[in-house]
């Protein structure tokens, strides 16, 4: 019998090519502005299938820098287009309620959260260098950036002009099959997809509303928050 991932990772392929198919018939019946998002996620799924099937045991660090590195850097390529981050003068409103919506959807794991992050537990689960725990750092902080640029700041902006419900619903929809096609994306059980799709959706509404990305990163890096505390603790303890 396959295993789970080996059934799974076809799928996961088949469902990022069949968002290129639909979003290239939608860029060639609705309108243009689809084929900017067509180019540059086409771009994104290219790179991230060719990264992750780099490994080297020789050169283990090196190849894990690259596959970590380039799930972050595609993200920002339109930032070759995009420039444009004014802010409303309202914006630190929504930056406020972005932590409560952060906190918000760690509430359901925070008890798992509170012993994973305890010192004692953290000590006997060290097995790793240094090097990994601070590149571990840099892709959630960077992941959580780039993603919000990317998903919510691109894609809105580029679909200003249609419906903000079926614009949020697609980027929603998007992100989490950006992550569901990573090289992990096997071991995400149901909760896990639900729980990027919901803050998919309400990521995409707080960028609608508050007309700034920064909301979006705030909350992004809030719901991110235990994942970089327990690798900046893992670094403490790390030989």
């Amino acid at each position: 019998m396959k295993s789970n991932s080996q059934e799974i990772m076809p799928l996961n392929e088949f469902l990022l090519w069949a968002t290129v198919i639909t979003l290239s018939a939608l860029s060639y019946y609705l309108n243009q502005a689809f084929v900017q998002i067509l180019l540059f996620w086409s771009v994104i799924i290219i790179v991230h299938g060719f990264i992750k099937r780099i490994n080297s045991d020789k050169h283990y660090m090196v190849a894990l820098i690259i596959r970590r590195s380039f799930y972050v850097i595609p993200l920002f390529i339109p930032l070759l287009m995009y420039r444009d981050f004014t802010f409303k003068s309202n914006v630190w409103l929504w930056c406020l309620l972005s932590l409560l919506i952060g906190f918000l959807f760690l509430l359901p794991k925070l008890k798992e959260w509170k012993l994973a992050l305890h010192n004692d537990f953290i000590i006997m689960m060290v097995t790793r260098s240094k090097s990994h725990y601070l590149l571990m750092i840099f892709v959630l902080v960077g992941s959580a950036v780039g993603e919000e640029f990317f998903f919510r700041h691109f894609i809105l902006t580029s679909l200003h002009e249609f419906n903000p419900v079926f614009v949020v619903l697609l980027s929603g929809c998007l992100f989490v099959l950006y992550h569901f096609g990573t090289k992990w994306g096997g071991n995400f059980k149901k909760y896990d997809i639900i729980v990027q799709f919901l803050f998919g959706i309400i990521s995409g509404i707080l960028f609608v509303c508050s007309g700034s990305v920064l909301p979006c990163i705030i909350a992004h890096l809030v719901y991110n928050s235990p994942h970089v505390i327990m690798n900046y603790k893992s670094l403490k303890f790390a030989k």
